[in-house]
């Protein structure tokens, strides 16, 4: 075991890994502080990189995964009827090593300030203690525990000076490509330290390498590694979706010995005998139940899996005990005392409090309660907040579709409501404003359905927020969102725009994919009305073939009328078009790729044969 770092090193500055299962879309601050014009290139960044790095690990030694889920099996079976509330209080000494651009002042961009780091911290340890707000919001269905292992700042450095726990390091390096060298100049023994680095440039969110209850890794590759967007607890400069410090927590899990919470599949789990099979990775936040592997719901709010940050909620109980199993084993050595100011009992609030613009310490708002001045009461006593906001997509067709949410609206204060304006916002952009009256008691909860509004296709981060109940300010903002996300079919818009002859009726169209199935169609269109007939579609990225019919089979021109179509784009381009002279059907090829760009690939002309015979009938035709 200890000599597995040669060949790992040499595998990973060889091997280009590969990119991870699911991409996220990095924004504007991430592509500055990852140098990458987001106008010129769209990067794109995985949740976790810590199964690669496992994967190379295995590659070099073979057994170590056996090792591994051997391990969990044996402390499991030993220890999960433990309570972990009835056990003691465990402290990790934590070193932050800042590894940023040489040019970067302290407090500015790669070089994070302490107070971000901080910050980090007591996000991380209100997730170990379960003491964070949204606990509240893990289902009753799962088995959800606090783990008694906290987190503290070393104070005694490995030579015995004292610290703030931080340290920094500049470099112009690729923290990727120089892993082992940069960990070798700045780490603290590793069986004693819980090395953190934030690094600006590496692959994913975040990694770490997990131990058994017997081995650790490499003293030069052991420690968590998180991007430098996604350090930091709520409001210190973390990019959305990954900036509540969720990374870390999902990391040092790594580090604790946890796998992905899916395992392997619905077949291979992690191992953790109170976390539910489920198929794969979730991503953004589902709602619940959402059942995968015949369960009745994935714990997809768990740390361990891959869901935004504001909807990671918990640990399972059999995630903790295996937990502090590796710490009263492997990593006995992390838990021993007198290396921080925080060496056992209840842990000292986080720092700095009442003027950092971050609820934390013994806060109970913004920098206000607790030890800080009091939070400011409106005089109205009027409490008004929001909850669950769920959502329906209608309208498929369109490339705009409707969606109809619906919120929860709770009174927290001690007097009805009669009215509160609620605001939906997408993605930071106002959506709408919507005014709801009516009788609501004291601490009672009503569900209110919002007007329709029309989302662009695309992820979409939907914000509902209450305003001004009854008319007066709110007495304790911190209630008044809530947040979900969902993906908003998209596509590019099209138009089918059709000139009929006399006999409408005899016209109908299908648009199939590349599968065969139909996607879109139209008919039962009137005869003898020759007004220009327009049919809204939308199609996303794929080959598609558009087929015209003329039941009669004499096409749409020309002895009853001069009909014709065109297929056009959004900005009223014609993509494809005929002159109607089509017999019984036509049918035209065309694709559109990722961008919205078409190409058209020709008309399929074996099926133009023309019914000559006139039409005997009693209804006019054009000379009539």
């Amino acid at each position: 075991m200890k000599r597995m770092l040669l060949v790992v090193c040499l595998a990973y500055l060889v091997i280009q890994l590969p990119s991870c299962k699911k991409d996220l879309l990095l924004d504007q601050t991430l592509n500055e502080v990852m140098e990458v014009n987001p106008a010129e290139s769209t990067t794109r960044i995985s949740r976790c990189n810590t199964d690669r790095r496992m994967d190379l690990l295995y590659q070099s030694h073979p057994g170590y995964r056996s090792e591994i889920l051997e391990g969990r099996q044996q402390e499991m079976l030993h220890l999960e009827d433990r309570s972990p509330n009835e056990l003691a209080l465990l402290t990790i000494p934590v070193h932050v090593i800042v590894v940023h651009r040489s040019n970067h002042a302290l407090g500015t961009q790669s070089n994070i300030s302490d107070q971000r780091i901080t910050s980090q911290i007591a996000a991380l340890n209100l997730d170990f203690l379960r003491k964070n707000a949204d606990a509240v919001n893990t289902p009753s269905v799962f088995s959800a525990s606090g783990g008694q292992i906290q987190f503290c700042f070393a104070n005694v450095d490995p030579n015995g000076q004292a610290t703030n726990g931080i340290t920094r390091y500049a470099t112009n390096q690729n923290f990727d490509n120089n892993e082992i060298a940069i960990k070798k100049a700045t780490r603290w023994d590793p069986k004693r330290y819980l090395n953190v680095w934030v690094a600006p440039d590496i692959e994913g969110l975040g990694y770490a390498y997990l131990p058994t209850p017997n081995s650790l890794p490499s003293p030069d590759e052991d420690g968590v590694v998180i991007l430098t967007e996604a350090f930091g607890g709520p409001n210190t400069g973390a990019a959305a979706p990954f900036n509540l410090g969720r990374s870390l927590t999902h990391e040092v899990g790594h580090y604790l010995g946890l796998d992905h919470i899916w395992g392997d599949g619905c077949k291979v789990d992690d191992g953790i005998s109170d976390t539910p099979n489920q198929a794969q990775e979730n991503y953004d936040c589902p709602n619940h139940p959402s059942p995968s592997c015949n369960n009745n719901g994935d714990m997809f709010m768990n740390y361990m899996d891959y869901v935004d940050d504001d909807c990671m909620n918990a640990f399972t109980t059999g995630q903790v005990t295996y937990m502090r199993a590796i710490l009263n084993s492997s990593r006995a050595q992390l838990i021993t005392t007198g290396r921080t100011s925080c060496s056992g009992g209840t842990p000292p609030p986080a720092q700095p409090t009442c003027n950092d613009g971050i609820k934390n310490g013994d806060e109970t708002g913004i920098d206000c309660g607790g030890s800080c001045k009091p939070c400011e009461v409106a005089a109205s006593g009027v409490d008004a907040g929001l909850s669950s906001l769920t959502y329906a997509i209608s309208g498929s067709q369109a490339c705009s579709p409707a969606v109809n949410f619906k919120v929860v609206l709770n009174n927290y204060g001690s007097t009805a409501l009669n009215s509160v304006v609620i605001e939906l916002t997408g993605n930071g952009s106002q959506l709408l404003t919507f005014t709801w009256k009516g009788q609501l008691a004291a601490k009672g909860k009503t569900t209110i359905g919002l007007p329709a509004v029309n989302l662009s296709g695309g992820q979409q981060k939907i914000t509902a927020t209450s305003k001004n109940p009854n008319g007066k300010a709110d007495a304790n903002s911190n209630n008044d969102q809530t947040s979900t996300s969902l993906n908003v079919p998209g596509g590019s818009q099209l138009t089918l725009v059709i000139k009929p002859d006399d006999y409408g009726a005899d016209i109908s169209w299908k648009i199939r994919d590349s599968q065969g199935k139909v996607v879109a169609k139209g008919s039962g269109y009137p005869d003898y009305n020759r007004n220009q007939i327009n049919e809204s579609i939308c199609l996303s990225a794929g080959c598609y073939k558009l087929t015209m019919y003329d039941s009669y089979g004499d096409g749409i021109c020309c002895d009853y009328g001069k009909g014709w179509y065109e297929l056009r784009d959004a900005n009223g381009k014609i993509i494809l078009d005929s002159d109607g002279y089509y017999g019984y059907r036509e049918t035209q090829s065309f694709c559109l790729d990722s961008k919205n760009r078409i190409s058209v690939q020709g008309v399929d002309r074996d099926a133009r044969t023309v019914n000559t015979d006139r039409r005997i009938s009693v209804k006019p035709t054009k000379n009539q």
